[in-house]
């Protein structure tokens, strides 16, 4: 059985006072080298917070950070907006951060003007909870009744839950699956995938060479098929997000705990099924050229939505922006080698420690999260698949794309008999250090995904490298 998340959880993660706030810089690509110390805030990681009383004669003012560009920004006006109709004593400014806001958030916390809350990734919670910089949230959820455990999908706050507690709620994302494009699909003859059964991994392969074509509308494997100069891709894959669920699904791991107790975790990616699962994604881009890779830059957008890509392991996220391109759409369950596995996570709002006002920066956290109201306007959007459970059957059976068959594909992702995160075996998402995995792993495999080598002639290196990382936050 899989382990499912619960709070009670105790995740394997060391406590790191302030003085370690330098490895977040190092963690993150974006700011490496600055140093935390600066950031003017006294709080260590792990350290409670009772919620602080709102002046109620004064109008607070707080000013929350956006990221994602002006699609985001929109959703976050819309919200801003309503929450200031039923909280007026309330003045929230939106600030959207332009580039990598990881990087402003180092540099605002070096110059002691971050942002009293801000739209964080999944990636980045852990190291910025490592770093001390964001406020435990349960001491204010336990405070304020209108939050109540029972009425969300456990597996919301997998992404956001270090040490026991909540440093964020959830608020972007939601699962992943297979996303595909109905129009693509039909021209090209393929029969469109089962919603209620997975495809194997050779079904999957097989669909996507008959799915790719070049410029001169040739397969692969046609005389003259030419994999520099694709009009379509077969199929995309998540190389970040969902490469765990194909080592999962072959059998393998990505995290387990040390049962020797010498260390927090292992990584066991050098397994027999962690080798074939890495090096069939290689092989995707390389030698069947049904997926992109970077040995061959294509000269146009390859995305779902510009219908460069006729099947995306993806998430519910994307449903904005897809039906925003119209887009006709379906989705079907993530394919099967020797397991069926499911996974999606959520990016959360989090409140700086380094905040005046953080009681009513909670106010507006938990409205824009966790609210009905709040909620709604982010499936409306597209933004969220809602955590709520009262908001299921109307986001299931909603009038817009895709259809309701396609739509329980995401609720049925979240089956605990399927559902596998990483880290779930030690109960903490990549060990808090996600955004330092991704770093080591673009880098480190990029010459697997280019074909310059196979994952069996770097596995032992890349598995001590790995964990290194996530059992450190440093490379």
């Amino acid at each position: 059985m899989v382990q499912e998340h619960s709070r009670e959880t105790k995740p394997a993660v060391s406590k790191r006072t302030l003085s370690r706030r330098s490895l977040v810089a190092g963690a993150m690509s974006a700011g490496a080298g600055l140093s935390m110390a600066a950031a003017g805030t006294s709080l260590a990681a792990g350290t409670t917070h009772r919620p602080t009383a709102a002046l109620a004669q004064d109008k607070v003012k707080l000013t929350f950070m956006s990221r994602g560009g002006e699609y985001i920004a929109g959703v976050v006006d819309q919200q801003i907006a309503a929450f200031n109709t039923i909280h007026p004593e309330i003045e929230i400014k939106q600030e959207a951060a332009a580039g990598d806001f990881v990087q402003k958030i180092q540099l605002d916390a070096a110059a002691g003007n971050l942002a009293d809350a801000w739209f964080d990734a999944n990636r980045t919670t852990g190291p910025f909870f490592h770093a001390g910089l964001i406020e435990n949230l349960d001491p204010y959820l336990a405070a304020d009744s209108s939050f109540v455990e029972d009425e969300f999908i456990p597996q919301a706050f997998i992404a956001q839950t270090y040490e026991g507690s909540r440093w964020g709620l959830p608020w972007d994302s939601g699962a992943m699956a297979m996303i595909y494009n109905i129009d693509l699909l039909n021209e090209a003859g393929v029969a469109l995938p089962d919603p209620k059964t997975p495809m194997t991994w050779d079904q999957l392969l097989e669909m996507a060479k008959q799915l790719t074509r070049d410029m001169n509308d040739k397969r692969p494997g046609d005389d003259g098929f030419d994999p520099s100069a694709i009009k379509v891709y077969g199929l995309q894959t998540d190389l970040t997000n969902g490469l765990p669920q194909w080592v999962q699904s072959n059998g393998g791991e990505i995290i387990q705990p040390d049962t020797s107790g010498a260390e927090p975790l292992i990584a066991p990616i050098d397994s027999p099924e962690a080798i074939e699962a890495f090096q069939f994604l290689a092989d995707l881009g390389t030698v069947h050229f049904v997926a992109p890779s970077p040995k061959y830059v294509q000269s146009q957008e390859i995305s779902l939505a510009s219908s460069t890509v006729a099947i995306s392991h993806n998430g519910v996220w994307q449903r904005g922006r897809l039906n925003d391109a119209g887009i006709n759409w379906g989705v079907a369950p993530f394919p099967i080698r020797k397991k069926q596995i499911s996974y999606g996570h959520y990016s959360p709002l989090v409140i700086a420690a380094s905040s005046e006002h953080k009681q009513e920066a909670f106010t507006y956290v938990l409205w824009a999260t966790s609210s009905k109201e709040g909620q709604q306007i982010l499936v409306d959007t597209g933004t969220q698949q809602p955590t709520r459970k009262d908001l299921t059957e109307a986001f299931i059976n909603s009038d817009t794309p895709p259809s309701a068959e396609y739509r329980q594909v995401f609720y049925d992702a979240w089956n605990a008999d399927t559902f596998r995160w990483p880290g779930d075996s030690i109960g903490s998402y990549w060990n808090g250090w996600a955004q330092a995995k991704n770093d080591l792993w673009a880098t480190e495999l990029d010459p697997l995904w280019t074909g310059e080598v196979r994952y069996e002639e770097i596995a032992a290196d890349f598995r001590a490298k790995t964990e290194k990382v996530l059992r450190t936050g440093e490379a």
